[in-house]
Protein backbone atom coordinates (compact mmCIF):
# COMPACT_ATOMS: atom_id res chain seq x y z
CA UNK A 1 0.00 0.00 0.00
CA UNK A 2 2.47 2.80 0.73
CA UNK A 3 4.20 2.02 -2.49
CA UNK A 4 0.50 3.36 -4.40
CA UNK A 5 1.11 6.23 -2.38
CA UNK A 6 4.48 6.51 -3.58
CA UNK A 7 3.25 6.55 -7.37
CA UNK A 8 0.14 8.74 -6.85
CA UNK A 9 3.22 11.58 -5.25
CA UNK A 10 5.10 11.40 -8.24
CA UNK A 11 2.46 11.87 -10.51
CA UNK A 12 1.17 15.09 -8.57
CA UNK A 13 5.18 16.31 -8.76
CA UNK A 14 5.24 15.42 -12.33
CA UNK A 15 2.01 17.69 -12.98
CA UNK A 16 3.35 20.26 -11.03
CA UNK A 17 6.79 19.94 -12.79
CA UNK A 18 4.74 20.79 -15.96
CA UNK A 19 3.11 23.25 -15.14
CA UNK A 20 6.13 24.92 -13.06
CA UNK A 21 7.96 24.89 -16.88
CA UNK A 22 4.77 26.52 -18.83
CA UNK A 23 5.72 29.86 -18.92
CA UNK A 24 2.99 32.43 -18.14
CA UNK A 25 3.90 34.85 -20.75
CA UNK A 26 3.19 33.02 -24.07
CA UNK A 27 5.93 33.53 -26.99
CA UNK A 28 4.67 34.80 -30.43
CA UNK A 29 4.43 36.53 -33.57
CA UNK A 30 2.50 39.47 -34.65
CA UNK A 31 2.94 41.45 -38.14
CA UNK A 32 2.70 45.69 -38.28
CA UNK A 33 2.07 46.62 -41.83
CA UNK A 34 3.20 49.87 -42.80
CA UNK A 35 2.01 52.18 -45.13
CA UNK A 36 4.57 54.60 -47.02
CA UNK A 37 2.08 56.76 -48.48
CA UNK A 38 0.47 57.98 -44.83
CA UNK A 39 2.27 60.25 -42.70
CA UNK A 40 0.27 58.76 -39.98
CA UNK A 41 1.47 55.40 -40.38
CA UNK A 42 3.39 52.75 -37.94
CA UNK A 43 2.17 50.65 -34.89
CA UNK A 44 2.38 51.22 -31.04
CA UNK A 45 4.05 47.95 -29.79
CA UNK A 46 4.93 46.95 -26.12
CA UNK A 47 8.00 44.93 -25.51
CA UNK A 48 8.39 43.24 -21.98
CA UNK A 49 11.14 43.00 -19.78
CA UNK A 50 13.00 40.09 -20.37
CA UNK A 51 11.75 38.74 -23.15
CA UNK A 52 13.75 38.26 -26.70
CA UNK A 53 12.25 40.02 -29.89
CA UNK A 54 13.40 39.87 -33.25
CA UNK A 55 11.81 42.28 -35.82
CA UNK A 56 12.12 41.30 -39.52
CA UNK A 57 10.98 42.72 -42.73
CA UNK A 58 9.34 40.15 -44.42
CA UNK A 59 7.27 39.84 -47.63
CA UNK A 60 3.42 39.49 -47.69
CA UNK A 61 2.55 43.08 -46.40
CA UNK A 62 -0.44 44.63 -46.64
CA UNK A 63 0.98 47.81 -48.78
CA UNK A 64 3.89 45.96 -50.15
CA UNK A 65 7.10 44.29 -49.49
CA UNK A 66 9.32 47.41 -49.55
CA UNK A 67 8.94 51.05 -50.23
CA UNK A 68 9.88 53.68 -52.62
CA UNK A 69 10.94 56.70 -51.47
CA UNK A 70 10.67 58.70 -54.59
CA UNK A 71 7.83 56.66 -56.35
CA UNK A 72 10.80 55.66 -59.32
CA UNK A 73 13.43 53.64 -59.92
CA UNK A 74 16.39 55.46 -61.44
CA UNK A 75 20.18 54.05 -60.90
CA UNK A 76 18.88 51.38 -58.57
CA UNK A 77 20.92 49.47 -56.74
CA UNK A 78 23.34 51.61 -54.66
CA UNK A 79 23.93 53.32 -51.66
CA UNK A 80 21.20 55.70 -50.05
CA UNK A 81 20.88 58.92 -51.50
CA UNK A 82 23.28 58.23 -54.56
CA UNK A 83 19.94 56.37 -57.13
CA UNK A 84 16.21 56.54 -56.27
CA UNK A 85 14.53 52.75 -56.24
CA UNK A 86 13.26 50.50 -52.82
CA UNK A 87 14.23 50.92 -49.25
CA UNK A 88 13.48 48.23 -46.47
CA UNK A 89 14.37 50.62 -43.26
CA UNK A 90 11.84 51.86 -40.88
CA UNK A 91 12.04 54.06 -37.17
CA UNK A 92 11.84 52.66 -34.17
CA UNK A 93 10.92 55.39 -31.93
CA UNK A 94 11.04 54.61 -27.75
CA UNK A 95 8.12 56.62 -26.47
CA UNK A 96 8.16 58.45 -23.21
CA UNK A 97 12.01 56.71 -23.25
CA UNK A 98 15.71 58.64 -23.10
CA UNK A 99 16.82 56.08 -25.00
CA UNK A 100 17.77 57.64 -28.52
CA UNK A 101 15.04 56.90 -31.41
CA UNK A 102 16.76 54.80 -34.76
CA UNK A 103 16.11 53.38 -37.99
CA UNK A 104 16.58 50.11 -38.66
CA UNK A 105 17.34 48.20 -41.91
CA UNK A 106 20.28 48.82 -44.65
CA UNK A 107 21.03 52.03 -46.26
CA UNK A 108 21.19 50.68 -49.68
CA UNK A 109 18.79 50.83 -52.40
CA UNK A 110 17.30 48.35 -54.48
CA UNK A 111 16.17 47.83 -57.82
CA UNK A 112 12.71 46.01 -57.21
CA UNK A 113 10.79 45.70 -53.57
CA UNK A 114 11.72 41.89 -53.76
CA UNK A 115 15.52 42.20 -53.81
CA UNK A 116 14.74 45.08 -51.00
CA UNK A 117 12.84 42.46 -48.59
CA UNK A 118 15.25 39.52 -50.09
CA UNK A 119 17.92 42.01 -48.32
CA UNK A 120 16.45 43.00 -44.95
CA UNK A 121 18.22 42.50 -41.90
CA UNK A 122 17.27 41.20 -38.54
CA UNK A 123 16.80 43.67 -35.17
CA UNK A 124 17.17 41.10 -32.14
CA UNK A 125 17.29 42.15 -28.63
CA UNK A 126 16.47 41.31 -25.09
CA UNK A 127 14.54 44.10 -23.53
CA UNK A 128 16.15 45.16 -19.93
CA UNK A 129 12.89 46.87 -19.11
CA UNK A 130 9.07 47.20 -20.06
CA UNK A 131 8.81 49.94 -23.05
CA UNK A 132 6.43 51.17 -25.95
CA UNK A 133 7.93 52.18 -29.30
CA UNK A 134 6.29 53.34 -32.15
CA UNK A 135 7.33 51.81 -35.42
CA UNK A 136 6.77 53.64 -38.80
CA UNK A 137 7.91 54.69 -42.36
CA UNK A 138 9.46 58.28 -42.55
CA UNK A 139 9.95 60.17 -45.48
CA UNK A 140 8.85 63.53 -46.33
CA UNK A 141 7.07 64.34 -48.27
CA UNK A 142 4.86 61.25 -47.93
CA UNK A 143 2.30 62.02 -51.47
CA UNK A 144 5.28 61.07 -53.66
CA UNK A 145 6.26 57.21 -51.86
CA UNK A 146 4.93 53.97 -52.90
CA UNK A 147 4.82 50.84 -51.15
CA UNK A 148 4.58 49.87 -47.97
CA UNK A 149 6.34 47.27 -45.56
CA UNK A 150 5.91 44.17 -42.89
CA UNK A 151 7.55 43.95 -39.77
CA UNK A 152 7.22 40.24 -37.97
CA UNK A 153 7.87 40.44 -34.40
CA UNK A 154 8.78 37.30 -33.03
CA UNK A 155 8.74 37.18 -29.43
CA UNK A 156 10.14 34.51 -26.89
CA UNK A 157 8.51 33.41 -23.70
CA UNK A 158 9.57 34.43 -19.90
CA UNK A 159 8.87 32.31 -16.87
CA UNK A 160 7.40 35.09 -14.31
CA UNK A 161 7.98 34.87 -10.82
CA UNK A 162 5.10 32.23 -10.24
CA UNK A 163 5.76 30.03 -12.92
CA UNK A 164 9.71 29.72 -11.05
CA UNK A 165 7.87 29.36 -7.31
CA UNK A 166 5.67 26.56 -8.96
CA UNK A 167 8.83 24.78 -10.85
CA UNK A 168 10.69 24.99 -6.88
CA UNK A 169 7.74 23.49 -5.22
CA UNK A 170 7.78 20.70 -8.29
CA UNK A 171 11.39 20.18 -7.95
CA UNK A 172 10.82 19.67 -3.85
CA UNK A 173 7.78 16.97 -4.01
CA UNK A 174 10.34 15.40 -6.54
CA UNK A 175 12.75 14.91 -4.06
CA UNK A 176 10.62 14.17 -1.67
CA UNK A 177 8.62 11.32 -3.51
CA UNK A 178 12.18 10.02 -3.62
CA UNK A 179 13.21 9.90 -0.23
CA UNK A 180 9.97 8.38 0.33
CA UNK A 181 10.58 5.32 -1.80
CA UNK A 182 14.20 5.00 -0.64
CA UNK A 183 12.73 4.34 2.92
CA UNK A 184 9.95 2.07 1.68
CA UNK A 185 12.95 0.33 0.41
CA UNK A 186 15.03 0.40 3.29
CA UNK A 187 12.13 -0.92 5.60
CA UNK A 188 11.89 -4.72 3.53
Amino acid sequence: MPREKTACSWKVALVALLLGIAPATQAGIVNIDLDATDPNNGALVFFTEGATYTLQAVSGGAFGDAWNPWGVVNGAPCDLGNCNGWANFYFFDYVDAAETDFYFGNAYIYATAADAVAAAEALTFTAAASFDARLYIKDEPYFDNVGGMRIRIESTAIPEPGTLSLLGIATALLLLGRRRTGSARQLR
